[in-house]
Parts: C-alpha cells; sequence; structure tokens
C-alpha cells in the first residue's frame, strides 16, 4: 500500500501542478486574442504556482518513518522535474501510473491469498485506512486524465478539446481509462460500494469537465459484479435530486456529467448499476428545467435500465424497489416542472427498456400503477398540447410495460390512444399498428369489436388511409390488418362522408391573373396561399429554400395590401400637427375601427403571423425584421391617425376603408398564445415598437396609452389568460 500511496502522490502533483500549467498555456495559445497585458499576467500566475511547493503529503497508512521518508523523496523528486513536464510527458507518466495502479491493487488482494482463486481474491475487503487511499485515487486520477484532453491535430497544431465533445478519443485514452474503471471492478463489492458512495458527487462533476471520463461508468455498469451496486447508488442519487430536474438548470449539466462518469466506473455490471440507480433517483426531480443536466441523467437512467436486459436476474431486484418511485415521482413533478418533457422521457426509457415480455418480476410491481397511469396519460393526450407532447403521450399509452392479459380491463382507455396513433407521425403509426394487430391475433372477436365499437368509423377510416403510406412495409401491415377484420372493415364504408363546409360569402383577397390570348383575367384567391405559405414556415422539416420561398410570397402580399399614394412630405405635416399632441382622443366604440369583412380580416392576419413567424427563423431573420419593423410602425400610425390628431374617426368622419390596422394586434395575439415560445420573442419587439412609435407621436407614454388601439391590444392580449390551452394562458 505504500508503493499505492506514493502513485496517489504522482497523480495529485500532475493534477495540481503540472496540468493546469499545460492547460492555462495551450487555451492561451489556442486563443490568440488575448491582450498583451492580461496574457503576461496570466502566464506569469502559471509560472508563480507551478513553483509552489507542494503540501504535505498525508500520513500514509503504515505510518512508520521510512514510508514518510519514501513519500518526501518522490515529491521532491517530482518538484524538481515540474518545470520540464510537456503534454506528451504527462500523457506518458499518466499511462504509466494508471497500469501500475491496476498491477499493485491486483497484487495487495492477491498477495495475502494462500492460492490465487479468483472467487476469493474478489472477495477480499479492504481495511477504512487502504479504502482511504482509492478514494484519493479517484480525486486525483480522475483530474490527471484531463491531460488527454490536450490534442494534437495532423497538421501538429494543438488544442485543448472542449469538454462537451463526445467523438473526438484517441485510442491511448480510451484504453487509460478502461484500465482505470479495471482497478475497481476487481474490488469486492462492499469495498466498492464504499468508494463510490463517498465520491459519486465528484465523480459527476469530473464528467461534466471531461465528458470521456463516461467510459469509467459505463465499464462499472457492463461488469456483473459492479453493475446493480452502482446502479443502485446512481438511482438513489438522482431520486433524491428528482424535485431539482423541474426548477434548476445549472444543477442539470453537473448531474449530467455526474451521471456520465458513473457509467464508466461501471465495469461490475450487478454492484454498479445499484449504485447507479440510487444516484440517479436522488436527482430525479432536477429533469424539469435544466435542459443540459436533465439530458445527462436521461442517459444515466438509460444505462441503468438497459442493465436490466444485459443482466436481468440481478438488476431486475435492484430496480424493482423503486419502480413506483420513478413513475410516481415522475408523473407528480410533471404537473408542475418548468420542462415536464424529461419526465416523460424518463418514463418513455424505463418503457422501452423492459417492455421486451421477459421482466415478470417488474410486470408484476407495475401492475398497481397501471390504473391511475393510463387515466393520467389519457387526460393528457385530450388536452391541448405541443405536438411532440401528445404523440409521446399516445406513444407511453401504448407501450405500458404489462401482459396484455394485464390490460383486458383497461382496453376501453386505450381506444383513442390506438386512433390518435393511426392518424399520427410513421413512428406511431407503426406502433398502433403493432398494438392494433396484438389485439386482433389474441382476443375473441366479440370482445374486441364491443371495445373498439366507440371509435370504430375512425378506426377504420385511419386503417384505410394507412393503405396509402408512403413507407410499404406500414401499408403492407395495415393491409393484413384489415384482412384479420374480415367484413367488419367495410362496414365503415356506409358512414356519412367528413365534409369541409365552406361558410364564406366571398372569395377573399384574390390575384388577379392576365394572359396573353385572354381577355379575362383569372382570379386566383389568396387565402390558400398565404395559409400553406404559413404552415411551411411554422414546420422545422421545411426546407430552407422553400421556406425562403414562402416568406417571398406573404411578403409580397402585405405590400400589396398597403396604400402608399400619400408622399412623405404630406405624412410629416399631418403626423406633425399640434392635435395629436395636445388634442382630446375620444374613446369611440370599438366597432368603428373593425373591417366588416371577417374573410379578408382573416386572410391578413394570417399574412401578418406568418411575417413574425419568419422573423423567429435564424436564417430569414436579417431580412425580415427591418420589414417587420417598418409594417408596424406603418400599421401604428394609420391607427394613431384614426383615432387622434385633426381627422379621427367618428361621427363627422366618413367610414373606416380598407383593412382595419387593428389586425396588427390581432396577429400579435395569434403568436403570443403560440405554443412554441420562442415566437413571442418578435411579438416582444413588436410591441415595443407600437408603444415607442406611439410616444414619439403623441409626446407621451400616458397619451399614447389612451389611444383605442392599445385598449383593444389589452383585452385581446387579457383574453389569453381565459384559453383552454395552457401556453395561450402563459402568453396572456
Amino acid at each position: 500500500m505504500r508503493m499505492l500511496e506514493v502513485f496517489v502522490i504522482k497523480f495529485k502533483h500532475i493534477a495540481k501542478y503540472q496540468l493546469p500549467a499545460i492547460l492555462a498555456k495551450h487555451k492561451t495559445e489556442q486563443e490568440g486574442k488575448v491582450p498583451e497585458g492580461k496574457y503576461s499576467l496570466e502566464v506569469a500566475a502559471v509560472k508563480e504556482e507551478v513553483k509552489m511547493p507542494p503540501p504535505q503529503p498525508p500520513q500514509t497508512p503504515s505510518g512508520d518513518k521510512d514510508s514518510k521518508t519514501l513519500v518526501s523523496a518522490v515529491t521532491s523528486a517530482s518538484q524538481a522535474a515540474a518545470n520540464n513536464y510537456t503534454a506528451a510527458d504527462c500523457r506518458s507518466l499518466v499511462k504509466t501510473l494508471v497500469c501500475g495502479v491496476k498491477t499493485i491493487t491486483w497484487g495487495t488482494i492477491s498477495c495475502k491469498a494462500p492460492t490465487v482463486d479468483a472467487n476469493f481474491i474478489s472477495n477480499k475487503l479492504f481495511n477504512p485506512k487502504e479504502t482511504l487511499v482509492f478514494v484519493r485515487l479517484v480525486k486525483y486520477a480522475l483530474q490527471a486524465v484531463d491531460i488527454y484532453t490536450v490534442t494534437q491535430t495532423t497538421s501538429g497544431q494543438t488544442y485543448v478539446r472542449p469538454a462537451a465533445v463526445q467523438t473526438v478519443r484517441t485510442k491511448e485514452e480510451k484504453e487509460v481509462l478502461e484500465h482505470f474503471a479495471g482497478v475497481f471492478t476487481m474490488m469486492n463489492p462492499l469495498t466498492f460500494k464504499e468508494i463510490f458512495s463517498a465520491t459519486i458527487e465528484y465523480m459527476v462533476e469530473r464528467i461534466h469537465n471531461n465528458y470521456a471520463l463516461q467510459i469509467v461508468a459505463n465499464s462499472f455498469l457492463a461488469n456483473l459484479t459492479t453493475s446493480a451496486t452502482f446502479a443502485t447508488i446512481l438511482v438513489e442519487y438522482l431520486l433524491a435530486r428528482l424535485e431539482e430536474m423541474g426548477w434548476y438548470s445549472t444543477v442539470t449539466g453537473i448531474l449530467v456529467d455526474y451521471l456520465l462518469a458513473r457509467l464508466e466506473e461501471m465495469g461490475w455490471y450487478s454492484t454498479v448499476t445499484g449504485i447507479l440507480v440510487d444516484y440517479l433517483l436522488a436527482r430525479l426531480e432536477e429533469m424539469g428545467s435544466n435542459m443540459e443536466r436533465s439530458n445527462l441523467y436521461l442517459k444515466l437512467f438509460k444505462l441503468v435500465f438497459g442493465s436490466v436486459s444485459l443482466f436481468a436476474a440481478e438488476n431486475e431486484q435492484m430496480l424493482k424497489p423503486h419502480l413506483h418511485t420513478i413513475v410516481n415521482k415522475s408523473m407528480e413533478l410533471a404537473m408542475t416542472a418548468k420542462e415536464p418533457y424529461n419526465y416523460f422521457l424518463l418514463l418513455r426509457a424505463l418503457f422501452r427498456s423492459i417492455g421486451g415480455g421477459s421482466h415478470d418480476l417488474l410486470y408484476q410491481e407495475f401492475l398497481p400503477l397501471l390504473p391511475n397511469l393510463l387515466q393520467g396519460l389519457n387526460s393528457l393526450q385530450s388536452g391541448l398540447h405541443k405536438q411532440h407532447m401528445k404523440d409521446l403521450f399516445v406513444e407511453l399509452c401504448l407501450t405500458v410495460p404489462v401482459r396484455l392479459s394485464s390490460l383486458l380491463p383497461y382496453l376501453p382507455m386505450l381506444m383513442d390512444p390506438l386512433v390518435s396513433a393511426l392518424n399520427g407521425s410513421q413512428t406511431l403509426v407503426s406502433q398502433g399498428l403493432r398494438t392494433l394487430e396484438l389485439c386482433v391475433d389474441n382476443l375473441q372477436p366479440d370482445f374486441l369489436y364491443d371495445h373498439i365499437q366507440p371509435v370504430r368509423a375512425e378506426l377504420m377510416q385511419a386503417l384505410w388511409r394507412t393503405l396509402r403510406n408512403p413507407q410499404d412495409n406500414i401499408a403492407h401491415v395495415a393491409f393484413r390488418v384489415l384482412g384479420k377484420f374480415g367484413g367488419g372493415n367495410r362496414k365503415m364504408l356506409r358512414e356519412a362522408q367528413k365534409l369541409n363546409y365552406n361558410e364564406k360569402e366571398t372569395a377573399g383577397p384574390s390575384i388577379s391573373i392576365y394572359f396573353q390570348d385572354c381577355k379575362t383575367p383569372i382570379t386566383l384567391p389568396a387565402e390558400k396561399v398565404i395559409e400553406h405559405a404559413l404552415n411551411a414556415l411554422k414546420s422545422s422539416q421545411t426546407d430552407s429554400h422553400y421556406r425562403r420561398q414562402s416568406w417571398e410570397v406573404i411578403k409580397c402580399f402585405l405590400v400589396a395590401m398597403l396604400n402608399l399614394d400619400d408622399d412623405k412630405q404630406t405624412l410629416t405635416h399631418l403626423f406633425t400637427h399640434s392635435s395629436f399632441s395636445e388634442g382630446e382622443i375620444a374613446l369611440q366604440p370599438g366597432s368603428q375601427y373593425r373591417n366588416q369583412d371577417d374573410h379578408a380580416r382573416s386572410v391578413q392576419e394570417q399574412a401578418l403571423t406568418g411575417m413574425f413567424v419568419a422573423a423567429a427563423i435564424k436564417d430569414l431573420r436579417p431580412s425580415v425584421l427591418p420589414f417587420m419593423a417598418s409594417m408596424v410602425r406603418h400599421y401604428t400610425m394609420v391607427a394613431i391617425a384614426q383615432q387622434g390628431g385633426p381627422f379621427p374617426i367618428g361621427d363627422k368622419q366618413s367610414k373606416l376603408q380598407g383593412m382595419d390596422p387593428q389586425i396588427l394586434v390581432d396577429a400579435l395575439t395569434v403568436i403570443m398564445g403560440h405554443e412554441e415560445k420562442e415566437l413571442c420573442k418578435p411579438g416582444h419587439l413588436a410591441l415595443v415598437l407600437i408603444l415607442d412609435t406611439a410616444t414619439t407621436i403623441l409626446g407621451a407614454k400616458e397619451r399614447a396609452c389612451q389611444l383605442p388601439l392599445f385598449d383593444y391590444l389589452v383585452e385581446r392580449m387579457c383574453s389569453l389568460c381565459y384559453d383552454r390551452a395552457w401556453y395561450a394562458k402563459l402568453g396572456g
């Protein structure tokens, strides 16, 4: 153990003195933009730090004078060579130290053994002082391996690899980390648990700073001896902090790092999996707010769940006591978390991992949760949520990890999600067809038909539509399922067709198209054109070229709807009139300022909504924002001229002609109440422009707020608070 203590001191020296100097040197070279004064100060500080003598080493476990003398000698020798180490020297030294530690550990375990029997060696326990040496080894060795983040390119340039990079990893680094994990996988599970129960927090922090360390955690989880222990520690740790996942964003990144670090140390699957489970359960609450940390927790949970399939006998017992906590707490916290999506992703990972049909122990444990879970998911999928959330609720309903025989009492709860799946994305259609075919193959026809009767028409129509699916395998499955229904698949042909009734009396705004040999122009209604352009802008799947063309269509339509006959001199003379800043602003009924052509207002509202959506798209933003600002100012100035100044609309003034500027407020209301809150940013900018323009013309914010335009704005925004959807209420 004295030799191991010396190796730990070597790791400490590299971590505390050599590594900071090397990283500081290469970072400043990589940035290349640091001011000269700052650079010299930093280099001086680094040099000063390197020259500082290291603190006195702790007392060795044996406590005799020879060991103290040895440690002092090693420390002095390493200090003397402090200024001579390069990155290559440190990498070579770290590799040698890790391999040496592994050999020393194996020798320490086996030296007192009467035989070299592997079972005897793995059952040997270390005493507390020896265990503390391994705790310090974890602390300093995980810092020292950061030397591998200093990477040299093929051109000879050296740079420091960012912590988040996962793919850039040398073969030597991977081997060193695997050897380091091997130091602990040969230990007794009780010693292993004692070490990593004390250091799991630190491991997560190290993984956060160096993503490559997840190899250690992966090794622990993939080892039969350590898998269950490590998973238990990790799950308990995560569950204890599950609520934080709904509120704290900074912590999530740290936890993700921690979890990844734990994965690499999981070389013994049964022992390590238990540590991981404990850790994850302790941090389950943090999955609702911080995206980085939440993603890390999800990865760690998936590793734990995956270990159940790898070592079912050991890890089913590990996961069983935590199953109720994971499901109930995730559903509970999802109701109040800022980002509930993470909790449902956690449930999906759990369902997918244990839903293969071979985990009867977990299925029995899951049965008491089934009624409340299905009821909650059904109510969620029938509510107003973002589309990706609805898809997730449907998938969770169809993939609950229980036997079909256990689902029979709750079969009616699966019918609505089944129809939604068949009308959803390709993934949901495939899942819905698998579930439906399973029911058709294993249930009596009369029993099944009784349960699908409430949704029979929608179900059959969805199946017939699936026959036209572009993916052949999905169409083949749908055809097979329809055949298994027999004659019942044609009963829906007697159902009345669902037609969209056109209640509009006029064609609305139209484009007149003239052809060379035709005297009469062709009128093309613009409604569908603007509607499809808006949908193309909203969809993230739309190609950037078609997005740009959709914006051009909307832009041209908005320009064509403007009346720009007045010249600049006339407008300047109008808006500098003293009545704007001094005259009375009369509140007239809102109908006086509103165009009565609802069809035309609807098309104009869609076009303005498309303008705000385009302003939120990164590629289009530079060209959209100036145009948007001009349009908002134009509409605001028209509203001010109509509602104040020398010629307000009233009893003595002619009625409103053309489109009313209040349509801008209607479009803003749609944007602020949209489910995608990124669209609110252009909406906020538009509100600022409206107030700024009105204040400039009328002279004061208080006077600007007296305009009927602002009354209408407040009324429409307050109306969002009474909408059913939560995201609309949030917009209000």
